[in-house]
């Protein structure tokens, strides 16, 4: 029976301990978040301008102006964005990158496709190749720009939850 107790303390003690930590961390202030909260049917999204005991204040990214006061007993949970850098640049790197693989991809695999080099009847070379392959790498350049585009979208941490 002792065995078992103190087998029971030594697994919970890191769990109270974590839970202890988060409840001690520092609200993320001037960075962006998504609070989860009742009375809201959607995550509110902005910068937390400032915190209190009582309430976390939020100003919307389009106007600094705009701002929202939460009480923190309304709060379920506080998430963080990890997206360090601005987003535009981010989402236009990825779609680049992803538009510049699908593009080269799909002209490869298009040519790889299209039937052996033959002559044609005036005796020059057949371009059947690039015919496929440049369809193939425009379909390819956009197919890969929509996937490198949503590859950028913002992510989040939980900084805490109640």
């Amino acid at each position: 029976m002792v065995s078992m107790l103190r087998l029971f303390v030594v697994v919970s003690l890191p769990l109270v301990a974590s839970m202890r930590a988060d409840a001690q961390r520092p609200d993320p202030v001037g960075l962006r978040v998504r609070v989860w909260a009742t009375g809201f049917e959607a995550p509110f999204i902005g910068r937390l301008a400032s915190a209190s005991e009582d309430s976390l204040v939020l100003s919307a990214d389009t106007s600094l102006r705009q701002v929202t006061s939460i009480p923190r007993s309304n709060v379920v949970r506080l998430d963080v964005s990890s997206t360090a850098r601005k987003r535009r640049h981010v989402v236009a790197r990825s779609t680049a990158v992803g538009m510049a693989i699908g593009a080269a991809g799909g002209f490869v695999g298009g040519y790889a496709s299209s039937p052996p080099q033959t002559v044609d009847s005036f005796g020059s070379p057949s371009f059947a190749g690039a015919v496929i392959a440049v369809p193939a790498a425009l379909l390819g350049g956009i197919i890969g720009a929509a996937v490198g585009a949503s590859a950028a979208l913002e992510r989040w941490r939980t900084h805490w939850t109640r």
